[in-house]
């Protein structure tokens, strides 16, 4: 199924599981600027583990993972609570010394942007950031699950023009983070892949 806008819990699918299962790990975000975990949900349960996927605004074919908008009457516009989302570590140095934060996270982005179009992957087994400085992810299908939405899973990756190679998102040591794979047609191994599980808010 194609994955659409929506609120998820995004829960690892170990590579020797088929969906559905219980229990597993979910990406959950805690402390700004550290690594997101992968955890079991269950009571009492810790930091953003409910996402918003949503379309990036300056690239509709990839996507953004952020903590859920908070919506009031009470917020001026442009005013209010400041989102976190899935970040990384940056592929392509800045000169950010003298600049304001604002200007500092818009310089990062632009390096991401730049380190994309050169074909840049992140160094391998970085961890993926619950920071304010929101990155693009490419999110694709890897099985359609037989038309089951329960059963469907996806590959998260860092965008790149890079031909032969990848940086999924997987997990290691309880931390979810980006490893790089080649990519061979004659070479078959799986990729880490991820269920977009549906948060119902009524």
């Amino acid at each position: 199924m194609t994955l659409k806008p929506g609120l998820y819990q995004i829960r690892y699918v170990p590579a020797h599981i088929t969906p559905p299962f219980l229990g597993g790990v979910h990406a959950v975000g805690e402390d700004i600027n550290k690594p997101i975990e992968a955890l079991p949900l269950f009571p009492p349960f810790k930091g953003v583990h409910t996402w918003e996927v949503t379309r990036a605004l300056d690239n509709k074919d990839q996507w953004v993972i952020l903590t859920p908008s908070f919506r009031s009457h009470s917020i001026i516009h442009r005013i209010g609570p400041v989102r976190a989302g899935w970040g990384r570590p940056l592929r392509k140095a800045i000169q950010a010394d003298e600049l304001d934060p604002e200007a500092a996270a818009e310089a990062e982005v632009l390096a991401d942007k730049e380190a994309e179009e050169e074909g840049l992957l992140p160094h391998p087994d970085l961890a993926v950031l619950f920071t304010t400085t929101i990155k693009n992810w490419v999110i694709t299908q890897a099985s359609d699950g037989g038309g089951d939405p329960n059963k469907a899973t996806y590959t998260i990756t860092v965008p790149t023009k890079l031909v032969g190679a990848i940086a999924a998102v997987g997990v290691e040591n309880n931390h979810v983070v980006t490893k790089n794979y080649p990519v061979i047609e004659s070479l078959h191994y799986r990729t880490p892949t991820w269920q977009f599980v549906p948060v119902n808010t009524n």
